[in-house]
């Protein structure tokens, strides 16, 4: 186990105290005062009530009994009305009684007095509110450049909010103050890599050294690739380009089956980065040309219609014919664009003079080149906008249909300076975080199924196999991806839905299986508890067969966590795969690479075989440093061909003994070699073809906590009622609970706290919420999301996926949460942890890589340096 010798920084550039307005307790106190005095008055008024209905049976009288008993009602219901019925009976009854119905009268109209206050109160914290929010984006110019780059529509409504006194403000222009509170907690409180909200930095042990904020801006690589394409697809340019047959072009049955990539339908932020495969008949000119082309590797267009003609097509046709087979991508031109360039404008700019492409578009170009040099290190929203407007008419001249403008710019906030922040990654926490690992890889759903396929591989194949041609890798990675194929069990899994039920044949899923599921069991069991704490002793004693089997291969990953407090000194945030994906993104900014973190790499990554699939889909956080001595090129055209990169007709497919897993090797040298996405893009977001290389080289990770994944188990088990408040403590691990791996969580039902409350009296409501979070003990200041019962619910918006910070003791804070409640059936509430405050300045999030080595990989292994 070592942690990598650097690690990243991301610190928000938006002070704490631009919502320290909306932090600070306010009349939630008074409340709970209120309700506490008004559980006192209530026993004293069923006391009277009680001692009136043993007298109404006394009463003789019809019309004397009729107003006691109607006295009593009032007096039950606590209305105004109680005092005009007690003066019109006061001579009826005993002196002694009546000064104590009295005093109670008068206590509860200071009831309705303090409640009277209190409605009035939270109506006037509603306007402070919104003078503060007005005032806040008026005197930031940063902050509103911010908001409008990533909503630009805003632009012209935000103008007139800022313009005009907020008592002008008609209910258009008040609706604004949700989008701006928003947006404003989020840029303020949670450390997003977008533009200038959140600034991130490397860290390096005994090293602090003064450096300058950068903004470096790029544009969409998904856009300049798209432009490209359809360029390339213009008569005029198509025939200047050579091509090359799709490696994945196989001939079976009297059939052609070729399989390529395309444009996601659902994703304009991706570049071709779906699969699809292409059937047609196999004809004697298509086999004639397919042969020529593998044996000259490329030919150009005009030496492939020459050759259709010596087959008897005329030129017309044989355009036509290429056209079609270059359309479907089963010939691929050889020219693309290298996506992990420095700028990919200057890439087209190089091949469309290299082509003669119209002057005017490449001038324009240069213009949008010019301008992100000229972009600064702070947003100027005028400057943005001309950059908007430049790319729309580039991406119109080529007929690439509307964009969204969120979608065209990116954006990096880099700090420069460097500094030491491992003070308190001490011996006992970096114990603590490797076995917080070792339970992420017996949920891991990849490692899972790496054995259930090493174990398939094994029956099949035996020791090994290695395809002669591509029809055949083909079908062994038709084969592996069928035993590899995300069923519903597992689909679920990536979602923290364990079916803990399921039998599982191969013995080491079944043993990491029952390992999980005591694992959650046992935090199921002490969900009473005030925090959960897996201690050092309880995890020695029952991870003993997992580290056994998981550490025989490299275990790397990210921790993105904060300093705790109250002796917590880590709270994990999230768990992502390591090998230095997460740094990779940033370090390309940075002139050399620390010869310590080389070590590491060459040490963990490069002496196993590692080899990195350079796309980047388009998506540009997959922009990223070099770290790896060594490519592997998918056997798609898409993405820039590296020189001297392995393809998969180089590979074979092995079983390894030790790792009991599949993997990969070169034919020439018996050198395992782990291909791999080292992109930061979630790889089921990613081609499939590419999963699979990337799956039998690699673990993944969780996209849940600990906590979640008990409250799933609870929902499972326990037949969820719309009226129960599912509760799963703070889960901690090492001896004093020094790491926290999962706030505490509460999931309840929209029903169950909007159930006969009038949503449009917005004090009413406060008032009825307020009461149920104290009845269930949940605290008034927490993150907030949508939440699905059924995993298959997709009509979640991204927005409410997010988690949204809430501090009830805020109005508007307070309708954003109404809002969230009525958009979704359920909610999933967590601690704030640790507590955001004004005095601690901005907030701050730390990336830690820690890696463990395993054991010898396959005998044959070696180094290969190509």
């Amino acid at each position: 186990m070592e942690l990598s010798p650097i690690s990243i920084y991301r610190e928000t550039n938006f002070p704490l105290y631009y919502v320290d307005f909306l932090l600070k307790d306010k009349i939630a106190g008074k409340y709970r005062a209120y309700l506490e005095n008004h559980q006192r008055v209530e026993v004293e008024t069923k006391e009277l009530t009680d001692i009136l209905e043993k007298q109404v049976k006394e009463i003789d009288s019809d019309d004397l009994r009729k107003k006691v008993i109607n006295l009593k009602r009032d007096l039950h219901n606590m209305r105004a009305s109680a005092y005009r019925r007690l003066e019109a009976i006061s001579e009826n009854i005993k002196v002694e009684l009546l000064e104590k119905i009295k005093n109670v009268v008068d206590k509860q109209e200071e009831l309705r007095k303090e409640y009277s206050d209190l409605e009035e109160e939270f109506h006037e914290l509603y306007t402070e509110e919104r003078e503060k929010i007005r005032s806040t984006f008026l005197v930031d110019e940063a902050l509103r450049n911010s908001i409008i780059l990533t909503n630009d529509t805003i632009i012209g409504k935000l103008k007139k909010y800022l313009d005009k006194p907020i008592s002008k403000h008609d209910r258009s222009l008040e609706k604004l103050d949700s989008v701006l509170v928003k947006f404003l907690t989020r840029a303020v409180m949670k450390t997003s890599p977008l533009a200038n909200l959140t600034y991130s930095g490397i860290g390096c042990r005994g090293i602090n050294k003064k450096g300058e904020k950068k903004l470096y801006a790029r544009i969409s690589n998904n856009i300049i690739l798209r432009i490209f394409d359809e360029i390339c697809k213009e008569p005029a340019i198509m025939e200047q380009l050579s091509y090359r047959v799709c490696k994945t072009l196989m001939q079976k049955d009297g059939k052609y089956y070729v399989t390529v990539l395309r444009n996601p339908t659902d994703n304009d932020t991706l570049h071709m980065s779906s699969q699809v495969v292409y059937v047609f008949k196999h004809n004697s000119v298509f086999e004639a040309l397919f042969k020529k082309l593998t044996e000259q590797k490329e030919v150009s267009f005009k030496e492939m219609i020459e050759f259709l003609e010596t087959l008897g097509l005329q030129q017309d046709k044989a355009k036509k014919v290429l056209t079609n087979l270059i359309g479907q991508s089963v010939l691929e031109r050889i020219d693309y664009l290298d996506e992990q360039a420095e700028s990919i404008i200057q890439e087209i700019i190089y091949y469309l003079k290299k082509y003669g492409y119209d002057e005017v578009f490449i001038s324009e170009l240069e213009e949008v080149e010019k301008l992100l040099e000229d972009f600064g290190d702070t947003i100027d929203y005028k400057k943005v906008m001309n950059i908007y407007t430049k790319i729309e008419a580039l991406a119109a001249k080529v007929n690439i249909g509307e964009l969204k403008r969120r979608n065209l710019l990116y954006i990096d906030g880099i700090d420069h300076k460097l500094e030491d922040n491992y003070g308190k990654l001490d011996a006992s926490i970096l114990d603590t975080l490797s076995y917080y690992q070792l339970i992420a890889m017996s949920l891991d759903p990849i490692v899972r199924m790496q054995f259930i396929t090493g174990e398939y591989f094994k029956e099949k194949y035996d020791k090994e196999i290695n395809p002669k041609d591509s029809r055949e890798m083909s079908k062994v990675l038709r084969e592996l991806s069928e035993v590899f194929s995300f069923g519903d069990d597992e689909k679920n899994m990536f979602l923290g839905d364990y079916n803990w039920e399921r039998e599982f044949a191969n013995k080491d899923v079944a043993m990491l299986n029952e390992f999980s599921k005591n694992l959650i069991y046992y935090i199921k069991d002490h969900t009473s508890d005030s925090e959960v704490v897996l201690n050092r002793q309880y995890i020695e004693e029952n991870i003993k067969p997992v580290r056994e089997l998981i550490s025989k291969d490299v275990v790397s990953h990210s921790f993105f966590v904060q300093e705790g407090e109250e002796g917590k000194k880590l709270v994990i945030n999230h768990l992502y795969k390591g090998y230095g994906i997460y740094f990779s993104r940033f370090l390309k900014y940075l002139d050399s690479l620390d010869d310590k973190y080389k070590k590491y790499i060459d040490k963990y990554f490069n002496s196993i075989g590692v080899t990195d699939i350079r796309n980047t889909f388009g998506f540009n956080a997959n922009v990223r440093a070099e770290l790896s001595k060594r490519y592997f090129n998918l056997p798609f055209g898409y993405g820039k061909q590296s020189e001297n990169a392995l393809g998969w007709e180089d590979l074979g497919f092995r079983y390894n003994e030790y790792t009991k897993k599949v993997e990969l090797f070169h034919k020439g040298t018996g050198e395992t070699i782990k291909t791999q996405f080292l992109g930061t893009l979630i790889s089921l977001a990613t081609p499939s073809l590419m999963n699979i290389f990337d799956m039998l080289s690699s673990h993944s990770t969780i996209y849940f906590d600990l906590g979640e994944l008990v409250l799933r188990t609870i929902v499972k088990d326990d037949s969820y009622d719309k009226d129960k408040v599912i509760k799963v403590p703070r889960i901690s691990m090492g001896d004093s609970g020094e790491v926290v791996v999962s706030r505490a969580k509460w999931v309840l039902s929209s029903e169950y706290l909007l159930n006969n409350c009038n949503i449009n009296n917005k004090f009413e409501l406060w008032s009825k919420i307020i009461q149920s979070f104290n009845k269930e003990g949940i605290p008034i200041k927490f993150y907030v999301r949508a939440y699905t019962m059924d995993i298959d619910d997709i009509n979640i918006g991204k927005s409410d996926r997010k988690p949204q910070f809430i501090n009830l003791d805020s109005p508007h804070l307070f309708e954003l949460f109404t809002q969230t409640l009525q958009k979704n059936k359920h909610i999933i509430i967590e601690e704030e942890l640790p507590i955001s405050e004004a005095k601690d300045k901005y907030v701050k999030e730390y990336i830690y890589e820690l890696t463990s080595e395993g054991g010898v990989v396959n005998e044959s292994s070696k180094m290969l340096c190509i």
